[in-house]
């Protein structure tokens, strides 16, 4: 089995140094900061990404790449991070063992990471931690005095695995209602787009794979009138987008 470091670079260059040293993967993919010319934190990342290289590059040729994402933006680094492991990682080695470093990672990667650790069997996680961490009367007063920003509430994950949507009809559902919009009104038009008689058997069939997409956190379901809508949770939605890259 080939293993594959993915490795988002942020202030800890020599955290993620050591654990590339003590992993000793195959592949290394670095993330570094997608943005414009200037932006101070594309800067640092691809500074410290590339200084990272250098250090390796007597022992990796093509098989270490720096890949831009967008660190700022939780559904598009979700996004971005699923098209590694889903798309350019298996082009490159079949069978991966992929390892995700989350030593020196913001915290919206973070959450994305975790979730997609939820979805992808061939996902395992590590963090190097400082050989001398500081003390909290050590970090700058404009770290602890900082007032906050907007909160950003970010979904609850549910474990689902990618590969068993893409076969199933779940998947097949949350395709067919981020292609509609995100919502789809009434049960039957979900039977007639999935091809499925509209049958008191393939109703109550939907029902239970609608209670599993509710149990996932991927769907919810409104009673309106007489009929029912379902609509995609944000955490659908972005599973949504995953089924629909490959």
């Amino acid at each position: 089995m080939t293993k594959v470091l993915v490795s988002p670079v942020g202030l800890y260059k020599n955290r993620v140094l050591k654990g590339i040293k003590h992993l000793k993967p195959d592949w290394i993919f670095l993330l570094v900061a997608k943005g414009e010319e200037g932006n101070s934190w594309t800067e640092w990342t691809n500074k410290h990404a590339k200084e990272i290289m250098e250090k390796i590059s007597f022992f990796y040729d093509k098989q270490i790449q720096l890949v831009p994402c967008d660190f700022e933006d939780y559904r598009t680094f979700f996004s971005d991070l699923n098209n590694i492991i889903a798309e350019i990682i298996p082009k490159n080695t079949d069978s991966p063992e992929i390892w995700i470093d989350l030593t020196s990672v913001p915290e919206i990667p973070e959450v994305a990471i975790l979730a997609l650790a939820a979805v992808h069997r061939n996902i395992r996680l590590f963090y190097t931690r400082a050989k001398s961490p500081l003390d909290p009367n050590e970090y700058p007063a404009e770290v602890i005095d900082d007032p906050g920003g907007d909160m950003l509430e970010l979904p609850t994950v549910r474990s689902a695995q990618i590969t068993d949507l893409k076969t199933s009809k779940q998947g097949e559902i949350l395709v067919m209602a981020l292609k509609n919009g995100g919502c789809v009104e009434g049960l039957s038009t979900i039977l007639d787009a999935i091809d499925w008689e509209r049958e008191k058997k393939n109703y109550m069939k939907l029902g239970r794979i609608l209670d599993d997409l509710k149990k996932y956190g991927m769907i919810s379901v409104e009673k309106t009138n007489r009929e029912k809508k379902v609509k995609l949770t944000l955490w659908g939605e972005m599973i949504a987008a995953c089924l629909s890259q490959s």
